[in-house]
């Protein structure tokens, strides 16, 4: 119904928009691709949005629409069709079928009315570039993917749509290695930015009063000794993608001068996965605890080791590379400058551990 103001008239109060349907697809795909259980709020159940839910349910997940707004999804991969029907929603096309392509099955992606009509070229090539069987209808619906997608180096044009982008970007963190994408002429990157938002906002889970809320890692600790915990929470879950652990190994150091009331001087974690010919690192995560004033990771070093071959030259760069990235105090336990030696030295140990229980030789 439309409805008017009366010029003059002053207007008073707040509302809530409904949520941006691209939004909402993006959610409920990142929805069934995360473990556990997501609740997503403020959703519109327009038709757009309905097609995704319809998809994501055909792909694995639950889904459980509480009321007109919020949905309870149960995440999980495990395909109840061969042939997925997106109907007439372009970016349900184009976000679905690289999460499609994820399994090594076959899997035809199909639509109704004009969708039958758009353009779906600019995802064949890259998505054989990624490992990926593909047949395409001539360059639009059906498609048929079979993967599961490896991963790499993989070149996108952008000039036609972002939607494509989008769907990579939320299905190869579940691929086999770490991947790198190159978009030209990229024209909707607003949207490549909602992407990422809605990317992040998988993390850490908090349960009060208002119910289940979700935030990234990285915005939960605020400061030294301060969380983004609000007044009747609690922390209840830490949410653990399944690609941050699959094919991977792993090797903590703690490092505490004393036995009794032990309290860390450095904590270091290091995480590897490495081809399958156990020669180059495939993707190396290092993190620290007592290295800042909170919890953190150290990308630059990250950066020195992926894709590098596995040798003690890799292993000494990278654990020197630490110290662009960490920034410890000196206290009464120890001075940064005896901080900063063990954290390179723990660096160092962990990631020759972690190779070893890879299956890798140095």
């Amino acid at each position: 119904m439309d409805s008017s103001v009366p010029l003059g008239k002053r207007l008073k109060g707040s509302i809530t928009p409904p949520c941006s349907k691209s939004y909402a697809q993006r959610a409920l795909a990142a929805a069934l691709l995360a473990d556990g259980r997501s609740t997503l709020r403020g959703i519109e159940l327009c038709r757009d949005t309905r097609s995704a839910i319809e998809a994501v349910r055909a792909l694995g997940a639950t889904v459980e629409i509480i009321n007109n707004d919020t949905l309870v999804v149960e995440g999980g991969l495990s395909p109840r069709v061969e042939r997925l029907n997106v109907g007439e929603s372009g970016l349900a096309a184009r976000l679905f079928t690289p999460i499609a392509a994820l399994m090594s099955r076959p899997m035809v992606i199909d639509g109704e009315g004009t969708l039958l009509h758009r353009p779906m070229t600019m995802m064949v090539e890259p998505l054989k570039e990624l490992g990926v069987e593909v047949r395409d209808g001539g360059g639009h619906l059906p498609i048929e993917v079979c993967g599961p997608m490896r991963g790499g180096r993989v070149m996108v044009d952008g000039r036609m749509s972002s939607q494509f982008v989008t769907g990579l970007l939320i299905a190869l963190p579940m691929a086999m290695r770490d991947t790198t994408i190159e978009v030209q002429g990229a024209v909707s990157t607003p949207y490549i930015d909602m992407t990422l938002d809605t990317l992040k906002r998988f993390g850490v889970e908090l349960t009060g009063p208002e119910g289940v809320r979700r935030l990234p890692i990285e915005d939960f600790y605020l400061k030294a000794k301060v969380v983004d915990i609000r007044p009747g929470e609690i922390q209840t879950a830490i949410i653990i993608p399944a690609d941050s652990h699959r094919d991977t190994h792993g090797f903590y150091i703690k490092y505490a001068m004393r036995n009794a009331l032990d309290i860390a001087t450095n904590g270091c974690s290091v995480n590897v996965r490495l081809s399958e010919d156990k020669k180059t690192f495939d993707r190396v995560r290092v993190a620290y605890g007592v290295a800042g004033p909170i919890p953190m990771r150290a990308p630059t070093a990250e950066a020195t080791a992926n894709g590098k071959p596995v040798t003690m030259e890799t292993v000494e760069a990278f654990a020197r590379a630490v110290l662009e990235d960490i920034n410890p105090r000196t206290s009464w336990r120890a001075t940064k400058e005896f901080r900063q030696h063990v954290a390179v030295e723990s660096a160092r140990r962990c990631i020759i551990e972690a190779v070893k229980r890879a299956g890798g030789e140095l």
